[in-house]
């Protein structure tokens, strides 16, 4: 016997739609959510913990419409009242988690290279700083090549 959940989208139960989700992410402990009278959707509610702090919120929702299933992904970082960070939607679990996942791949190699980009040019300030300490003006780097007296 499975629990249907009144008024959930056909065909998926919130047993179906939990198992889905630990085989999918099961580093995550799941909640899934009861759906409101008249709703079309289910919503579920992973977390991670180490101890009573929260390391991470996944929300996922499934809904139908017009037939079609649709799955959005949000997460939050630390702590219980952490604000959304970023949401992906797409047509399969998977592919709405994978969107996700790949959202924050890009803003941490954006901010990489923001991060590369200061250190370098702080690095070209020592190094021009230094060069002008050592009593040698010019380029380091043919600073470095001449012979000293």
């Amino acid at each position: 016997m499975t629990a249907q959940v009144p008024d959930a989208p056909e065909g998926v139960d919130s047993k179906k739609f939990r198992a889905m989700l630990v085989k999918i992410m099961p580093g995550y402990d799941w909640t899934v959510h009861r759906a409101s009278k008249g709703s079309t959707s289910l919503t579920a509610t992973g977390t991670q913990s180490s101890g009573f702090n929260r390391l991470s919120t996944l929300q996922v929702t499934w809904q139908t419409k017009d037939g079609y299933d649709w799955f959005t992904a949000k997460s939050s970082g630390y702590g219980l009242r952490s604000p959304w960070l970023a949401e992906n939607g797409d047509a399969t679990l998977a592919r709405a988690l994978r969107g996700l996942q790949d959202f924050y791949a890009a803003k941490a190699n954006t901010y990489r290279s923001h991060e590369l980009a200061l250190k370098n040019a702080r690095a070209a300030i020592t190094r021009a700083t230094s060069t002008i300490a050592d009593g040698r003006v010019g380029d380091a780097r043919l600073a470095r090549q001449r012979p000293r007296p």
